[in-house]
């Protein structure tokens, strides 16, 4: 029986920090090689202060860090905490996600997302 460690339940005890670490394991790092991307990430939860994010991508590696006060990107992406799971899967509708700028940055960063084949062979013969 396939077992899958991305269960709903499972991603909605996550983190936006640990999503972002699991969106950086996806980029397509030959692909995304020439591009420099920088957003904004404004993950806001009801009863608890808005976190917010700095994410660039940059030599085909995507990093992301914790900042206090806004940028200056070239796109920020405002997204309720329960709707991070389905931004990250490249739903901007079901995430209920806020686009202020360049939208094309957001989808030139999902485009370049290759997510990984559960059905992989561990061991070969």
């Amino acid at each position: 029986t396939p077992v899958s460690g991305a269960s709903p339940d499972t991603m909605a005890q996550m983190t936006p920090a640990q999503v972002l670490d699991g969106l950086a394991f996806q980029i397509d790092g030959p692909r995304a090689w020439a591009e420099d991307l920088r957003l904004e990430l404004v993950v806001t939860d009801e009863g608890a202060s808005d976190q917010r994010f700095a994410v660039r991508l940059r030599n085909g590696v995507l990093t992301h860090r914790e900042i206090e006060a806004p940028g200056d990107p070239a796109v920020t992406v405002t997204v309720p905490r329960t709707g991070l799971v389905a931004l990250a899967g490249g739903d901007l509708e079901a995430a209920g996600a806020e686009v202020a700028g360049d939208g094309e940055v957001l989808t030139t960063l999902l485009g370049l997302l290759d997510p990984a084949d559960p059905d992989f062979a561990i061991v070969t013969p």
